[in-house]
């Protein structure tokens, strides 16, 4: 077992401040046979210097972003928009006013802004570099917050056991990749990341599209079905000639009205899921910002280089006046600046190679859960539904039963 990540709640301070509650949990146990476990709160602003602090350190990677204000917003209406569709306009108004009012809509948007966090911090635990694992521990031991807080709240358990905890990746490197790949090249084209992330966005443009469409038509069945169900209803107590075929209606109506809240329970999971899509989608956006950090070390490279130029090419002598020193003067020997900027610039050439090796890994399996999640969502609700109908059938065939006995008689 890996490391993981929960935001597991929120706390609101009496000032309005409101702290996250997070849970990461190591691999393995402790000397006593208990589990490694952090449980600290912390705030937004926390989390964005923890951020901040992963780009100073490594400036050539790729972090989930943070969810900014515009994002919660544009989420939750767009989730709001999607339980509109699925009810009448009545219904509608009345969820509308349940959802806004008496605080719900802030605390809507906190939940959402809790799983957005948990997903970064998830991912920035996966990450392939080591080294990052000090920066969490810091933000974990962090003291910025109050003392009220800190002595009723805030608790760090298995600091002591741990001095630097190695982060492990669960996303293995493709195996397609042999040590061969590590070329003298010093360069990347650094349009290829931009063209990826085009790529992703509008991959992703297109699913949405295609989700758009399965969303439209089951509002459409949905309403059919409400439709019938309110039909049968109606009708059902006009049928005094056989109370064998008013109950059979009325079995009928009442399992296509269920239709109803078939659909919702699934609005609910498939609301769950689009977010974990909206953060895939967010997540491909960091590869321009990976993107303009290597673009600014190429620049920096080639500036440098043409600064500090060296003249030993232009200077004439034999081969013996460009031999190394023999004896203590050849450690002395320094490397000319160009050599150093070429060495930078092919380690930052491997950090992107790395980088977005990784990158498609971890987004490559999240994409596939994502996928396999929906359509066991969409299996679930087909067979909800084979399993309505076959009852809906059933109270049809002794309506014909009992009609075909009452022409009989």
């Amino acid at each position: 077992m890996g490391w993981l990540a929960r935001i597991r709640d929120f706390e609101r301070t009496a000032d309005g401040t409101v702290f996250y509650v997070v849970e990461i949990q190591a691999p393995g146990i402790n000397e006593n046979g208990k589990i490694l476990l952090w449980s600290v709160n912390r705030r937004y602003s926390q989390f964005a210097a923890l951020r901040k602090a992963l780009r100073s350190l490594h400036p050539i990677s790729i972090l989930p972003p943070l969810p900014n204000k515009t994002d919660v917003v544009s989420a939750f209406q767009e989730n709001l928009s999607r339980r509109k569709r699925l009810t009448n306009h009545a219904g509608s108004l009345q969820l509308i006013d349940h959802i806004v009012s008496s605080g719900r809509l802030d605390a809507r948007l906190i939940d959402y802004r809790c799983r957005a966090l948990q997903y970064f911090l998830q991912h920035v635990l996966l990450h392939r570099q080591s080294p990052l694992a000090a920066v969490i521990q810091n933000f974990l031991k962090d003291a910025d917050v109050s003392e009220k807080l800190r002595e009723t709240a805030v608790s760090i358990i298995g600091l002591d056991v741990i001095s630097v905890p190695v982060v492990r990746t669960q996303h293995a490197v493709p195996s397609t990749v042999k040590p061969e790949m590590q070329t003298k090249q010093s360069s990347i084209n650094s349009q290829l990341l931009t063209n990826r992330a085009a790529s992703l966005r509008v991959a992703y443009s297109h699913l949405w599209v295609a989700q758009r469409r399965v969303l439209k038509r089951c509002t459409h069945f949905h309403r059919l079905h409400k439709n019938y169900a309110e039909a049968l209803c109606q009708w059902c107590p006009h049928e005094a000639k056989s109370v064998v075929i008013a109950d059979a209606f009325q079995i009928a109506g009442h399992e296509l009205d269920g239709f109803s809240s078939l659909m919702d329970t699934a609005e609910e999971e498939e609301a769950e899921l689009m977010e974990k899509y909206d953060f895939l989608a967010r997540y491909a956006d960091s590869l321009e910002e990976m993107q303009e950090a290597y673009q600014t070390v190429q620049t920096n490279s080639s500036r440098r280089s043409r600064t500090n130029w060296s003249p030993h090419k232009t200077i004439e002598g034999t081969i013996d006046s460009f031999a190394p020193p023999s004896g203590p003067e050849r450690q002395s020997v320094n490397v000319p600046e160009t050599s150093k900027h070429t060495v930078g610039a092919t380690s930052a050439c491997m950090d992107v190679l790395w980088e977005t090796l990784h990158f498609e890994s971890v987004h490559q399996s999240d994409l596939n859960e994502l996928f396999y999640a929906y359509a066991c969502l969409q299996l679930r609700r087909a067979e909800r539904c084979k399993r309505m109908w076959e009852r809906v059938m059933t109270s049809l065939q002794l309506a014909a039963e009992g009609i075909s006995l009452s022409r009989g008689n």
